[in-house]
């Protein structure tokens, strides 16, 4: 008996994909459910128990992947443009943008995602995610740190993404401009705080 391929791979994350997308959609007008999740997966063609199969935390799962998505397509983005054309915090704020640019068309659905996560229901899922979109952004960054610094930088820049994420939802300029100037802000001040933090260590 065959394993699984890398079509069988693929076509499971294109399926995926597509429900998370078609998810996107309705979630601005229903809300982010458990039952919003099923009747999305029918909508697209599939079986009722095809959500449990994607979705096996349910709504945790479901969370997860919406971020997953975002980063995933940060990275496409950010396929166009070389990194070593810029200094590392130019390539931080970049990529940054990137993920709230191509968030921008869902605000609304994930202010709903937001609630989800700050009403203590995926407070773990919601960091893990954070993580994993911070981690994402150094190594394309081109971060090599092994020792305590991989996991600063990376708890630094989950810091910078939360508050820049909340700012975000306030701002109702249409071009973001008021978003990307606090980003600068906030990346200012990380980058003192870990000049600070090397320091530290230094003396210790």
């Amino acid at each position: 008996m065959g394993g699984v391929s890398y079509k069988d791979i693929m076509d499971y994350k294109k399926l995926k994909s597509d429900i998370i997308k078609a998810l996107l959609e309705n979630v601005a007008f229903d809300g982010l459910t458990w039952n919003v999740v099923k009747e999305t997966v029918a909508i697209e063609g599939h079986s009722p128990d095809m959500a449990d199969a994607l979705f096996p935390a349910r709504m945790k799962t479901v969370a997860a992947d919406i971020s997953a998505y975002f980063d995933s397509m940060m990275m496409d983005q950010l396929e166009n443009v070389d990194p070593e054309k810029y200094r590392i915090r130019e390539r931080i704020r970049i990529a940054v943008e990137k993920r709230l640019e191509v968030m921008a068309p869902y605000k609304e659905s994930l202010l709903h995602l937001t609630r989800f996560w700050v009403r203590g229901r995926g407070g773990l899922s919601a960091s893990r995610s954070v993580w994993l979109t911070s981690d994402m952004i150094w190594n394309w960054a081109g971060d090599t740190s092994q020792d305590y610094n991989h996991y600063t930088k990376r708890m630094l820049l989950s810091g910078v993404i939360i508050s820049t994420f909340v700012y975000w939802f306030r701002d109702d300029t249409s071009d973001l401009t008021k978003t990307f100037e606090f980003l600068d802000r906030r990346i200012d001040n990380v980058l003192k705080f870990g000049q600070f933090i090397g320091r530290f260590k230094k003396a210790s």
